[in-house]
């Protein structure tokens, strides 16, 4: 089930800054212990110097969000065609949220001036806003199974070093696990040949994900969608109609890893979701209780 997501901005607010503004800013919100916006400012500013955004058609959203990801699929996995990832979703209730890598190497060539400890890990940062101009920011590093972050949430991984996670409200923490389940299956979901995504102009973007938005940069910009398939569902035969009644099936994004895929190892797949032909709605997902030891 969806939570309220209705506090996130659709349209983020990148400000336009030269180098030297950049660089006194970050400074100014290091000095004053703000590594939260400091993060989700470096990640606009990585956005806007090396960015693509990733136009998402509601159907495939809906699609995504009835799915789930299978076991051992992990976040280093995950194809990142960019060092910062801009997802803005055509579903109206859907926020925009930004991906970026903060690897040393890719840091370093686009902000010169930043300084890393010798013990600096690589980490993935996870940017949202809401309507308010607030921002807030999550990083966590990449050696971490993706299904079992994302089924176990983030409390799960507060007193860890592999979440480096400021104080966020229970709301804030449950609209960032959503999109970010969403956002990583995009990802998995873009990498699959057979749905691509197309190159898109600015004259084809019909939403508020234009460049010159709320301050949005001229990035490239591709149109993740796809022509549907008709998944045929057989009705039951009437000697097990009343056992075996259709309710309809989640999607499934699966990682082929082992070595007994020799063609399709280390590429993804995805299995539609299908809908309850009773209701028309898709099977909500299971929730999962983590015991502590």
């Amino acid at each position: 089930m969806r939570p309220d997501l209705s506090f996130l901005r659709k349209n983020i607010f990148m400000q336009e800054l030269d180098d030297a503004a950049e660089k006194a800013f970050y400074a100014a919100l290091i000095g004053m212990h703000s590594h939260t916006v400091a993060a989700n400012f470096l990640a606009h500013r990585l956005q806007r110097r090396a960015g693509l955004q990733f136009q998402v058609t509601k159907q495939v959203s809906d699609d995504l969000e009835a799915s789930d990801f299978g076991a051992g699929s992990r976040f280093q996995d995950l194809p990142f065609p960019a060092p910062s990832i801009e997802f803005y979703f055509e579903d109206p209730d859907l926020p925009t949220i930004i991906m970026a890598q903060f690897h040393q190497p890719i840091l370093e060539r686009h902000f010169p001036w930043l300084e890393f400890p010798a013990t600096y890990k690589p980490v993935l940062c996870i940017a949202m806003q809401d309507r308010e101009g607030c921002d807030f920011a999550v990083k966590f590093a990449y050696e971490v199974e993706l299904e079992g972050f994302l089924s176990c949430g983030l409390e799960q991984w507060d007193d860890t070093s592999e979440m480096l996670l400021t104080a966020l409200s229970r709301r804030e923490k449950d609209a960032f696990m959503h999109m970010a389940r969403l956002a990583f299956k995009v990802l998995a979901f873009a990498s699959i040949p057979r749905y691509k995504p197309q190159p898109l102009q600015r004259s084809q973007m019909r939403f508020g994900g234009k460049p010159g938005v709320c301050g949005r940069p001229k990035r490239p910009a591709l149109h993740v969608i796809y022509l549907p398939k008709i998944v045929p569902v057989k009705p039951p035969s009437q000697a097990t109609a009343a056992k075996h009644t259709f309710k309809g099936r989640r999607g499934h994004i699966h990682w082929y890893n082992a070595d007994c895929f020799v063609h399709r190892r280390g590429t993804w797949d995805w299995l539609q979701p299908v809908a309850d032909p009773a209701t028309g709605k898709y099977p909500q997902r299971p929730k999962v209780k983590v015991r502590m030891p």
